[in-house]
């Protein structure tokens, strides 16, 4: 059978729940005027830690509702990136500007105030920061407990968070050290 990448690629890996949840977005804002941030954060954000293999995985696990424990525990540490990554993307233009056939607009409320330039500025700034931190903290989950499906792109990424330290003071010919891996699902480091 062939894989719909279309149904996929259209699979969002939270819900309107948790990304509300994560991000400033109100729960005024529909999920319709979200979901091309949510998306493009998925690809381009998240996909690049997680990589194409577990991305697909957990896109079709939700699809056909077949989450185990493990998926659950790692999606609850991808929300608050993905989140603050499709926040930031909408911030950059995209909730506040929207292209029409006489131009570009900037869409208003009666009852709101617009920011200054140098608050939305600043806010994006502290809405990236906020999506680094995330990211930190899903790396660290991602290299301290792992998943069955995901590899670190390079060896360094898990060294910043490898806080074990190895004892080399016996005599063992062969020692083999694997920080992250840690078949207990229940990993006490998370």
């Amino acid at each position: 059978m062939a894989q719909d990448y279309t149904k996929l690629t259209n699979t969002i890996i939270i819900n309107e729940t948790l990304l509300k949840l994560y991000s400033d977005i109100s729960r005024g804002v529909g999920i319709d005027k979200v979901f091309p941030y949510v998306v493009l954060a998925q690809q381009f954000h998240l996909k690049p830690i997680l990589g194409s293999v577990l991305l697909e995985y957990l896109q079709n696990a939700i699809n056909n509702n077949e989450l185990t424990d493990e998926d659950k525990a790692l999606l609850i540490k991808i929300a608050p990136y993905l989140a603050l990554s499709a926040q930031y993307l909408g911030l950059r233009g995209g909730l506040t500007y929207s292209i029409q056939d006489k131009g570009v607009t900037k869409e208003s409320s009666d009852n709101s105030v617009s920011l200054t330039q140098k608050e939305l500025g600043d806010y994006i700034k502290n809405t990236e920061d906020l999506a680094d931190l995330a990211k930190q903290d899903l790396l660290k989950y991602l290299c301290t407990c792992g998943h069955p499906l995901w590899y670190p792109v390079n060896d360094c990424v898990c060294n910043q968070f490898n806080d074990e330290v190895i004892d080399t003071s016996s005599k063992v010919d062969y020692q083999i050290y694997f920080p992250r891996f840690n078949n207990n699902t229940k990993c006490s480091k998370c």
